[in-house]
């Protein structure tokens, strides 16, 4: 049943490759290639050296061959854009650049304005604060340095002792005299 199902189903398209292959039985595969369009034929080209291109890729892979620098992926990249080159001829419609609102524009251009200058007020105002900072951060050091030069003078003074006595008082004078 499934099978009958699958015959039915594939019985028209087996009926157009018939057909075909009597059509062009006896031309040569070059003789009826000639007989496509220009489009068909790169399309041919392309799908045929595509495929020859990844059943290579493939058995490299499956050979364990290193295949990331390979010259392989050059070419299937350069396949794919020949496929969308192709497409571009066969649907150009698709391919057309969509128009942008008029009011899509000056929106763009106005908030990326706004965002830069935000970005600036944000870069500034960090700046200033950070020279604040710098400004406090050395007040408070040289406070800091005064208050530790004061210190040392003052333990300097007290530990300095008086080379001369403030009064020429000799300890003679302090004596009593026993000869009066």
């Amino acid at each position: 049943t499934l099978l009958s199902e699958l015959e039915q189903e594939l019985a028209p398209w087996m009926s157009k490759i018939e057909k075909n292959q009597v059509q062009h039985q006896h031309k040569a595969f070059a003789q009826s290639f000639n007989d496509k369009g220009l489009v068909a034929k790169s399309q041919i080209s392309s799908t045929l050296a595509f495929v020859l291109h990844t059943l290579y890729f493939s058995m490299m892979k499956l050979n364990n061959v290193e295949t990331d620098n390979h010259q392989i992926n050059e070419e299937i990249g350069r396949l794919s854009k020949l496929f969308i080159k192709i497409d571009k001829v066969l649907d150009p419609k698709k391919y057309e650049a969509k128009p942008k609102p008029k009011n899509a524009v000056p929106k763009r251009i106005i908030s990326s304005a706004i965002s830069a200058n935000n970005f600036i007020k944000k870069k500034e105002d960090k700046s200033k604060r950070r020279a604040k900072q710098k400004a406090k951060d050395r007040e408070l050091k040289s406070q800091e340095q005064n208050e530790e030069a004061k210190e040392e003078t003052n333990t300097i003074e007290v530990l300095k002792a008086p080379s001369k006595p403030k009064h020429n008082i000799s300890s003679a004078d302090f004596m009593d005299d026993d000869s009066d």
